[in-house]
């Protein structure tokens, strides 16, 4: 698949990114709590359903990691990093739509709490796996680290995953 024909790819998939970021808003992981699971089994659902190599790391139950993998053909890695937890949503009454309820509306966007900061990147980050996995042969590997706890330091989450010898990335 060439470069030209992967953008192609990526531009058609607009709605798919949207719906995969209405799934993941709809999994509450506010802080003080902060649970991932519900959303780590939501991309692992995803994942597996597209032949992506992936593993659940975590130090806390409730605040797993999921890391997908794409063998490239080379020992260069390159290392892509989100978080699906986010802060609390304040006041009930202050949202258009619910933040927990995904929204999507007539104009394709999506509301709730976290869709910029970072479920949305997270539901791209998913649809480009699914991309470059039918791609077929990569030149890099491509690891793309799905985390917890990045509103208050990253304790369960990347710096957990690189403390604990999973930080492999060159880019």
């Amino acid at each position: 698949m060439s470069y030209e024909k992967i953008v192609e790819e990526a531009e058609k998939a607009e709605t798919e990114v949207a719906e995969l970021c209405s799934g993941l808003v709809k999994f509450n992981s506010a802080h003080p709590e902060g649970k991932t699971n519900g959303c780590v089994g939501y991309i692992k659902e995803y994942l597996d359903s597209h032949g992506i190599e992936n593993e659940i790391h975590a130090n806390d139950s409730v605040k797993p990691n999921i890391v997908a993998r794409l063998e490239g053909t080379s020992k260069r890695m390159i290392l892509w990093v989100g978080h699906l937890d986010v802060v609390p949503a304040g006041e009930p009454d202050s949202w258009t739509h619910s933040a927990y309820s995904g929204k999507i509306t007539d104009d394709g966007r999506v509301w709730g709490r976290g869709t910029s900061d970072m479920k949305g990147a997270c539901a791209a980050a998913m649809v480009t796996a699914r991309i470059l996995s039918e791609h077929g042969s990569l030149e890099n590997s491509v690891e793309f680290w799905f985390t917890s706890d990045e509103e208050i330091g990253g304790g369960e989450g990347a710096r957990w995953l690189a403390q604990s010898g999973r930080l492999k990335g060159d880019v």
